[in-house]
């Protein structure tokens, strides 16, 4: 049995966020204010809004991660992930007195076999003839086994550098970004639920952000954009299960194309426009 599709009553209002590669949406009839002090819980997974925020960031950057790299433990890591965490801090630290204009943003996941292993993606934004791949690959192993303390039996297993060609970004950006599988815990789950938090930033300040754009809209205008992104999605033989998602959800997030992204933006200042001169129709 089918779902009725989302139907959105007239006075609805919505708030919509839209960066570079991704749209965010959500009824403010869903937005309750929050009562006294607000008390965090602790991260013991891989939750959707935090997914969502990070897709968020990699999608709204204005330049192009140029590095994907691989940091791994093999077999020897240690247990406590907390000493994971300490490592990751201290490679950060490595990379900003090494490279202070460098900027990365940073995933922990499980392995096939439940070990962590870590992701990066950036940039250590030095021009082209001053980056030597053999040179830095170099640094990062001997850096990495100093500060993790594992001595790898085959080199090529601590530390894989790949420069991110053309045309690679929104593929690379969706693995980066992926859902994180429990069957990859390996019977580990404990360990895991005690992981915190999945990704963070390296050198922050340096982080290349494109402001969000906000808009409040009305019911007209929002079954508009889903008209659009239903209609995009559709017609494409990968996609034909999130349209029929996305055609069910209220609120939605959708991280792709930012020439897509960009026609959802002028349609909504059409659409504004429109409604601040009377007699125009949209």
């Amino acid at each position: 049995m089918k779902w009725l599709a989302y139907t959105p009553w007239k006075e609805e209002k919505f708030n919509i966020d839209v960066g570079l590669g991704f749209i965010s949406c959500g009824s403010v009839k869903n937005r309750r204010p929050i009562k006294g002090e607000v008390k965090w819980a602790a991260v013991s997974k891989f939750t959707k809004n935090s997914r969502n925020r990070l897709m968020k960031k990699v999608n709204n950057l204005s330049a192009k991660p140029e590095l994907f790299i691989t940091l791994s433990y093999a077999d020897k890591r240690p247990d406590d992930p907390k000493i994971w965490k300490k490592h990751m801090d201290n490679l950060g630290r490595a990379l900003r007195r090494r490279y202070p204009a460098s900027w990365f943003i940073w995933r922990l996941e499980p392995t096939k076999h439940g070990n962590p292993h870590y992701h990066l993606l950036g940039s250590l934004n030095i021009p082209p003839e001053d980056f030597d791949l053999s040179s830095f690959k170099a640094w990062l192993k001997d850096t990495w086994e100093r500060i993790s303390g594992v001595i790898h039996d085959d080199p090529s297993t601590a530390v894989d550098i790949q420069v991110i060609k053309a045309g690679t970004h929104h593929r690379l950006n969706t693995y980066f970004c992926k859902a994180e599988d429990r069957r990859d815990y390996f019977n580990q789950d404990a360990l895991w639920a005690k992981a915190g938090r999945r990704w963070g930033i390296i050198n922050k300040k340096n982080l290349p952000l494109v402001k969000t754009r906000q808009y409040s809209i009305d019911s007209v205008l929002y079954a508009k954009i889903k008209n659009l992104l239903n209609d995009y999605y559709s017609k494409r033989p990968m996609k034909k299960e999130f349209a029929e998602k996305l055609e069910d959800q209220g609120d939605f997030f959708v991280a792709d194309d930012p020439r897509l992204i960009e026609k959802i933006t002028q349609l909504i200042e059409a659409h504004q426009s429109a409604q601040e001169s009377p007699g125009v129709q949209t």
